[in-house]
């Protein structure tokens, strides 16, 4: 699941930039298409977050997460203040409701 001391020591320190890509990843999204819940929701957390980055498939943190069925992740997405609603966000947001009524 990650290693969550390490992530949230490295979170404390104002040298590290938390939307820094890697191979069009930043850490929010590789934590959400690895599965690693909690480091996603510690990333959230982060005032200097931005979850409206995309990988170089144009995918957000948000898709991934509905995608993967991480109800946890999406609810803490689409929280007031996290997340820019878009064009591509609402479409989320409905498969998202969608996939809950089917599962």
């Amino acid at each position: 699941t990650g290693n969550f001391d390490a992530v949230s020591a490295l979170l404390s320190s104002e040298d590290v930039d938390v939307n820094e890509t890697c191979e069009s990843f930043t850490p929010l999204l590789l934590a959400v298409s690895l599965g690693y819940i909690n480091i996603a929701t510690l990333l959230l957390d982060s005032p200097t977050i931005d979850p409206n980055i995309q990988d170089s498939h144009g995918r957000s943190a948000l898709s991934i997460a509905v995608a993967m069925h991480y109800e946890g992740v999406v609810k803490k997405l689409l929280s007031p203040g996290i997340t820019q609603p878009t064009h591509e966000i609402l479409c989320d947001v409905v498969e998202y409701h969608i996939c809950q009524d089917n599962f």
